[in-house]
């Protein structure tokens, strides 16, 4: 995937930073950016804008893996860029509920 507009990179930057803030007050576990790589269950790798994953799930994986967390995570959020149409995202959105993402 291509390098993202600085409009996109801005209005992200602030998804990430009031994300992390939030998760942090909610205690919602572990939050990353959208250049963090998760395997869903149908063996297919993703990086939603912003995700969180409990933190006693993320604990019951091997702590050597460091690579992509092979999960379904609780929460994700992905930004709607200008090139992005209404139809793809829905999709994206979709693959995630079908992979059983909380």
């Amino acid at each position: 995937m291509p390098p993202t507009g600085w409009g996109s990179g801005d209005r992200n930057a602030k998804i990430t930073y009031q994300f992390r803030a939030w998760s942090g007050k909610s205690d919602l576990g572990l939050s990353f950016d959208s250049s963090t790589g998760f395997k869903l269950p149908n063996g297919a790798v993703r990086s939603p804008d912003a995700a969180s994953v409990k933190r006693d799930r993320r604990e019951a994986i091997n702590p050597e893996h460091d690579k992509f967390l092979p999960l379904a995570l609780d929460f994700v959020m992905e930004l709607r860029s200008g090139s992005d149409s209404l139809k793809t995202l829905q999709e994206k959105m979709q693959e995630y509920v079908d992979n059983n993402v909380r």
